[in-house]
């Protein structure tokens, strides 16, 4: 069989339109391109043609277009079998830029034809599909409309020109439910958005045939005595291409205009090694050899293999766009925030409009593209050569190399992955600027950098997160013996934390100094709770007090001393904390007792914003590990401090819970709030997820389940009454207690321990106890909704020292905390009495 190149005839759209009628054929589905949810391809698309006529080149191709020419009455037809799209958008772009170029006299006499048979005038381009469609082209490629007097858009939308399309005589009601003609409405609006104003000259440019500016590969499938076999062969017709594919292929488009200075490349063919150009690289190497990086990471999953490249492109772009110095700060963020915020996949469309991969459009911008580009090659041509059956650091403390990859490259984006980015950034520059042969410090460097960022997780802002990509770059010049070079440094590190960056210089001196405290420092800083943060160990063992921070020798003596000290503390801690925190044994079955024995010795509390906590596993102001660090503020450092040092040193490595409890029973008892807390540990119980309390509000002292006071929330003494004494008290003639969470600050509406349901003579009495805020107890006796005091209850009340409120219609009565006990049984004894001579009078 004789094989035949086919080749298409280069043709520009009026030079089609000029020599027969397009006719889109009835199996073609709608204008898709003009849909509402194509704006990004609609967009894109507009956007290469604006840049082709603005430009200077001529013949920019818009790729093939297939299909066959029929005789129809005298007149020839070509009938699209793909590209229908494309001449759609380039048949609206004519007769939009004939009229703002006053050329509409020029359009017509193209794109419009008189019938011999009926003087008709008909659109020489048009759809089978429907009779609206057809209907429609008819008529809106026969108007010479104003473009200056549309009618004002829709409130927030961009429709002027389709609206006032709408309203014109001519249109027909019927068609604004085809969804071509829609379609066509809504291109209509986006080429009047991208092309007025800016776009003078532009018919001229456009319908030029003899410098033609667009044009496009013209198949007729009859004249190569092709059949529509072809078609379906190179275009997979009624497969669209998925948003990868898309991508893809405009990335690789967009690298034959980058030229990296410096750089070449090369590839072997058939053994032989040649030179290639940078696309060609780029594409023979994610086609092949870095292909099996990102099949191996997404687990053998095709879709996660899109999903994993198309985020990795773009968490090299937010790593260059980071560190980048050179360009405006509010430009820096605005291309920053989407790149790390938006949820839904970037398309390279997405991309051009946040100013990324557009050529040399910005100057700026384009050199941090061809970084973008130059390092995304180098670092994954460094993953392909190292040793194949080696994976560095994979399952390392510090750097778990697939697992942070896998996460920044399959994540969603809702959550800008802040410290697995800086990690990211770490690793990825240390490899790239030493090459792959050098990984002598890569170890030591990443241990570093972990530390820093696990000490100053959880990142709340970018401008942090941007500090910390910097600080990494002042860092990565030293990275290769990096513990020296930090161990002398005395300026801080912006975007770390500063207790952090000082725990790592203490650290570099002592290792640097004596080789021992390397295995010391790594076992305790690989404790799964305390992952790098290990001051307080420091702390505990006397370092700071032995002048290591002042950069001086300690004598071998005192070295032995504080490395055994640090090994106990160490040792105790292990016993204390679990993975997750505080182990449960300790804390939980009802009796609290390592914070009922921090309690003894002082308050250990960390405050968040109006709140106090007693501590939780993981958060970044009130964990445990925060309350390690000894930074919160001045004034409750030397008392924090203290009471660490105390704990620590109380504890029986072989006997943690003894040693606590010991020390809660020889505590030097006082009168404070710590005291209830000591003594009753069923008000930790009560205590929410944070763990809050807080004092002198309006209600008093008061203990949240919740975060907020507008929530339910219990008053300390009342709830200490209730849960130490009330539960077990004989209350009759009341047949209820319980305690009643106020919300908010009214000081009408308090929290409190209460004793109801006692009916007598029709009347449903309570009694509330409250808890003052000066100490005391406040006892209120009342009757809900109708009801009166018969006189015999009026005498008990008195005779115990009620006061009656006459305004309010109840008893109150104010005492000591120490008699509340002896009081309430009386009371409740004289109550009772009053209904047991009730009772006896009935019977």
């Amino acid at each position: 069989m004789e094989k035949r190149n086919v080749v298409g005839r280069r043709l520009s759209f009026t030079q089609l339109l000029s020599t027969c009628h397009l006719q889109v054929p009835i199996i073609q589905r709608d204008y898709a391109q003009g849909r509402k949810g194509e704006f990004e391809i609609r967009n894109a698309f507009l956007d290469k043609l604006f840049g082709y006529l603005s430009g200077n080149e001529i013949e920019r191709d818009l790729d093939f277009i297939y299909g066959n020419t029929i005789e129809e009455n005298g007149l020839p037809k070509f009938i699209p079998l793909d590209g229908q799209q494309r001449l759609t958008t380039l048949m609206l772009l004519h007769w939009y830029l004939a009229l703002r170029s006053d050329s509409f006299a020029h359009f017509a006499g193209i794109a419009l034809h008189r019938n011999e048979e009926d003087g008709y005038v008909v659109s020489k381009f048009s759809y089978e599909t429907r009779s609206a469609s057809r209907n429609f082209c008819n008529a809106l490629f026969q108007t010479d409309l104003d473009l200056h007097t549309l009618l004002p858009a829709d409130k927030g939308k961009i429709n002027a020109l389709s609206k006032t399309i709408r309203n014109a005589y001519w249109f027909s009601l019927s068609w604004i439910n085809d969804p071509t003609v829609k379609g066509m409405l809504n291109m209509l609006d986006a080429i009047h958005e991208r092309f007025y104003p800016g776009s003078e000259g532009f018919y001229e440019r456009l319908a030029d045939q003899q410098r033609r500016v667009i044009t496009f590969l013209f198949l007729d499938l009859d004249e190569h005595n092709l059949s529509d076999d072809l078609y379906i062969k190179m275009n997979a017709r009624g497969v669209t291409l998925t948003s990868f594919e898309n991508f893809k292929a405009n990335f690789e488009q967009y690298l034959s205009q980058v030229t990296l200075r410096d750089r070449r490349y090369f590839l072997d063919f058939d053994g032989v090694r040649r030179e290639v150009f940078l696309k060609s690289y780029y594409a023979h190497q994610l086609d092949t050899t870095w292909s099996n990086i990102f099949w191996t990471l997404s687990k053998y999953d095709p879709d996660n293999y899109d999903v994993f490249l198309t985020n990795f492109i773009r968490t090299m772009a937010i790593a260059v766009y980071s560190s980048a110095n050179g360009i405006n700060v509010n430009k820096h963020e605005k291309i920053l925030e989407p790149l790390l915020s938006r949820s839904s996949p970037i398309s390279f469309y997405g991309y051009n409009k946040l100013g990324l991969f557009k050529g040399l459009e910005d100057n700026a911008l384009h050199e941090l593209d061809e970084q973008i580009v130059d390092e995304i090659i180098r670092f994954l041509d460094i993953l392909q050569n190292r040793p194949s059956a080696e994976s560095y650091f994979s399952k390392g403390f510090y750097f778990n190399e697939n697992s942070v990859l896998r996460n920044l490259f399959s994540t969603n984006y809702k959550v800008a992955e802040y410290g697995s980015r800086v990690k990211f950034y770490a690793y990825y520059k240390y490899l790239i600027s030493r090459g792959s042969e050098d990984f002598k410090g890569i170890a030591e460097w990443l241990r570093v950098v972990h530390n820093l960022v696990e000490g100053t997780l959880p990142y709340d802002r970018l401008s942090g997160f941007l500090n910390s990509i910097r600080s990494i770059d002042l860092l990565l010049p030293l990275a290769s013996d990096i513990l020296p070079g930090i161990a002398g440094m005395v300026a801080g590190l912006p975007g770390f934390d500063d207790y952090q960056w000082r725990e790592e210089k203490m650290k570099a001196r002592l290792i640097v100094m004596d080789g021992e405290w390397r295995e010391l420092i790594l076992q305790a800083e690989q404790h799964s709770y305390f992952n790098g943060q290990i001051g307080f160990l420091l702390f505990l063992a006397g370092v700071e007090q032995s002048g290591i921070l002042l950069d001086t020798e300690m004598d071998q003596e005192l070295n032995s001393k504080i490395k055994a000290a640090f090994a106990g503390y160490f040792k105790k801690a292990e016993k204390v904390f679990s993975k997750n925190g505080l182990r449960e044994s300790l804390s939980a079955k009802g009796e609290y007792i390592w914070e009922r024995a921090l309690l003894s010795l002082g308050n250990y509390s960390l405050k968040e914003s109006h709140n106090q906590s007693f501590l939780i596993g993981f958060d970044r102001d009130i964990s445990w590990k925060r309350f390690f660090k000894l930074d919160k503020d001045e004034a409750a450092h030397r008392g924090h401090s203290n009471i660490l040092k105390a704990i620590f040193d109380s504890l029986d490595v072989n006997d943690i819970e003894g040693s606590l409890k010991r020390g809660i029973s020889s505590r030097e008892k006082g009168n404070s709030w710590r005291e209830r807390f000591i003594d009753n540990p069923a008000l930790f119980s009560y205590l929410g997820g944070k763990r809050y309390f807080r004092q002198n509000t309006a209600h008093g002292f008061v203990i949240f389940k919740g975060e907020r006071m507008s929530g339910g929330h219990a008053e300390l003494l009342s709830y200490d009454l209730y849960t130490r004494y009330f539960a077990g008290m004989e209350i009759l003639p009341f047949t209820d207690r319980d305690y009643y969470l106020a919300g908010g600050e009214d000081v009408f509406n308090r929290p409190c321990a209460f004793f109801d349901k006692w009916f007598y003579k029709d009347t449903h009495f309570a009694l509330d106890v409250f808890g003052n805020l000066d100490g005391s107890v406040l006892l209120r006796f009342f009757f809900r909704k109708d009801g009166f005091f018969p006189s015999e209850i009026d005498q008990v009340l008195l005779d115990v020292g009620f006061e009656f409120i006459e305004k309010e219609e109840n008893y109150l009565l104010c005492l000591p905390e120490d008699e509340i006990i002896e009081k309430l049984l009386s009371i409740f004894l004289a109550l009772d009495g009053v209904k047991q001579s009730e009772l006896q009078k009935l019977a």
